[in-house]
């Protein structure tokens, strides 16, 4: 519990982030891997990357062209600041997402998917096909999502390539490999 202070729901949580005090200590925090809860490759990949938000942001960038942070603050969905602060900071310590320097305005980054981002698109695919085959009131277009059905190959092949295309046209490094250097 915090010296001088009666709040008893003080959560061990706050305590560590109350022990890293300092920037750097502050994104190895965030990006420090949970314990596994076992060795199954589903409950692995849920820890990553299976929460509402981290699924939404990979949707936006895939599929939405999002790239800058207030993109994805502006997405119908919602989320809060720093929950998104949070998020693109773990799916970016597992070379999900990239957060390079933007080459048009230094004070902003651009956000892209990383190896293991591309790699996930067959699952964003997968996804929207299940998800707009299972929801009446998706308002996912039915033109699109029929061409998808149809084509699934073709739809990954698509969003795959637009955001390798995409990533191309970024020919500064990612930001941590740049801090590395």
């Amino acid at each position: 519990m915090r010296e001088g202070s009666d709040d008893h729901l003080y959560s061990a949580r706050e305590h560590v982030v109350d022990t890293f005090k300092s920037q750097e200590n502050a994104v190895l925090f965030r990006i420090m891997k949970p314990p596994k809860r076992s060795q199954c490759p589903i409950s692995y990949s849920l820890e990553l990357f299976g929460d509402r938000w981290s699924l939404l942001i990979l949707r936006d960038l895939a599929f939405r062209d999002a790239c800058y942070f207030q993109d994805f603050l502006d997405s119908s969905e919602g989320i809060a600041s720093n929950i998104l602060s949070d998020r693109l900071g773990r799916l970016e310590g597992h070379g999900i997402v990239e957060k390079h320097p933007d080459p048009n305005d230094g004070r902003r980054y651009v956000y892209r998917l990383g190896h293991a981002g591309l790699d996930l698109i067959p699952v964003l695919v997968d996804l929207t096909i299940w998800g707009g085959r299972h929801d009446p009131t998706s308002g996912y277009p039915r033109p699109r999502l029929a061409r998808m059905e149809r084509d699934r190959e073709g739809a990954i092949e698509y969003y795959r390539r637009r955001a390798e295309e995409r990533s191309a046209e970024l020919s500064e490094k990612p930001v941590q490999e740049a801090e590395k250097a």
